[in-house]
């Protein structure tokens, strides 16, 4: 089985904290994808950006 680097919602700071935030204030949760996408934050948002256009 792999092990992924994550960072929690608790350890966060800077950029990924308020993306964690504004994620939780609008989807009411984390999504594992998100976590296990925390060490690189910019694939979050770009993500959520992709699926944004896809889904609208």
């Amino acid at each position: 089985m792999a092990f992924i680097d994550i960072i929690e919602p608790e350890e966060a700071d800077g950029k990924l904290k308020e993306i964690y935030k504004e994620l939780e204030q609008k989807r009411g949760k984390l999504a594992q994808i998100h976590k296990i996408q925390s060490l690189n934050p910019e694939t979050i948002t770009t993500h959520m950006d992709l699926l944004h256009v896809y889904y609208v």
